[in-house]
C-alpha cells in the first residue's frame, strides 16, 4: 500500500507520479533458487505473475482525475456554514431540495479483461475510504466522511438490488443499518434512492 497516502485528501496533497507508481505497482518476488526447480514446480511458481501490476501512465492520469473530482466536490461545502448545516439536516429528513449540481463524473470503459478493475483498485489506494474528522479550521468537528464506495452492478441489474448493495457498503464502512432498514418488503425504490442521496 502507499506509505502515507491515506492522508493525501485530508492533507490536500496529490501524490507525485513516482510515489504513486511505487505504491500501486506489484511485482512478485522471484527467488533465484526457483530457476533450479523441476518444470512443474516452476510452472506453479510462475502463476504469481498473474498478480503482477505495473502502473502505466494511464493509472496516474485516472488517479489525478479522481483526485480533482473529489476535491472539486468540496467547493462551497464548508461544514461549519449555516447553509451546509441546513443542507445536511434536510438530507437526513429526506426533505432536501434538489439543486442544479456542479458535480463532474468520470467513466472508465473497456473490453472485458482489459484492466478496468485493476486500474480502479490501483488508483483507489491513493485515497482513504473513510475519514474520521475531529476538528475543522481549529474548531471541534466530529464527523465521519465517506470518500468513496465501489459497487458492482448486481447480476439482475435491478435498481432495488443496486440500492441495497450501496446500503450494504454504507453499513460496512459507517456501522449503520441501512440495508436492514430499506431492505424490508414494501419499501419503494424512490425512497431508497432518496435515502442514498
Amino acid at each position: 500500500s502507499l506509505v502515507g497516502s491515506e492522508m493525501c485528501i485530508r492533507d490536500r496533497r496529490l501524490l507525485e507520479s513516482e510515489e504513486f507508481t511505487r505504491g500501486v505497482s506489484h511485482l512478485p518476488l522471484i527467488k533465484s533458487k526457483e530457476r533450479e526447480l523441476p518444470d512443474h514446480e516452476r510452472m506453479i511458481a510462475s502463476s504469481r505473475l498473474g498478480r503482477c501490476v505495473v502502473a502505466t501512465a494511464e493509472f496516474y492520469t485516472v488517479y489525478q482525475r479522481v483526485y480533482t473530482l473529489i476535491k472539486s466536490g468540496y467547493i462551497d461545502k464548508n461544514p461549519l456554514t449555516p447553509k451546509t448545516t441546513k443542507w445536511t439536516y434536510d438530507i437526513a429528513k429526506n426533505s432536501a431540495v434538489s439543486e442544479k449540481t456542479t458535480a463532474d463524473t468520470l467513466m472508465i470503459t473497456g473490453i472485458s479483461g482489459g484492466g478496468k478493475t485493476t486500474i480502479r483498485n490501483g488508483f483507489l489506494k491513493g485515497f482513504p475510504q473513510v475519514i474520521d474528522h475531529t476538528e475543522y479550521q481549529g474548531k471541534p468537528f466530529i464527523f465521519r466522511q465517506l470518500v468513496y464506495i465501489c459497487v458492482d452492478m448486481p447480476h439482475d441489474a435491478s435498481r432495488s438490488a443496486l440500492c441495497l448493495e450501496i446500503f450494504r457498503q454504507f453499513d460496512d464502512l459507517l456501522e449503520t443499518n441501512y440495508a436492514q432498514q430499506y431492505g424490508r418488503k414494501g419499501v419503494k425504490i424512490d425512497d431508497m434512492q432518496q435515502a442514498i442521496a
